[in-house]
């Protein structure tokens, strides 16, 4: 599991290896947002987004073999892969809409789920694995 502070510019790049005769993959991303005001028409602020990409790698944060946008209104985002290829893969987390100070991120690459933590943001996909 991977965690960092995504600024409004740039991109973070994940590698990982997945491995020959893998069953499942499942990718989290999730990040913390700050409580909205009182009354606000919308309470997520940020957008980010994650790619999954395969060896070769896409050039560029917002390119990949796969993306797992869900929504523009939830701060996670999850993929799930059946026999996954064997090789390199990489995750980009690239931020889609401007926001001022740094969203605290959690990215987790498992074969049968994740638990995600960070502050107290929790979130369970799958079996539990750590």
């Amino acid at each position: 599991m991977w965690t960092f502070d995504q600024l409004s510019t740039g991109w973070q790049e994940l590698d990982f290896t997945v491995a020959p005769g893998a069953k499942r993959l499942v990718s989290v991303m999730t990040y913390i947002e700050p409580a909205a005001s009182a009354g606000a028409f919308v309470a997520l602020v940020a957008n980010l987004d994650s790619w999954i990409d395969v060896e070769p790698f896409a050039d560029g944060g917002a390119s990949g073999d796969f993306s797992s946008h869900q929504s523009v209104v939830d701060n996670t985002e999850i993929a799930t892969f059946v026999n996954p290829a064997a090789g390199n893969w990489r995750i980009k987390v690239v931020p889609t809409s401007a926001f001022i100070f740094p969203r605290p991120v959690s990215v987790c690459v498992a074969p049968s789920g994740c638990v995600v933590e960070r502050a107290h943001h929790h979130l369970q996909v799958g079996s539990r694995y750590r």
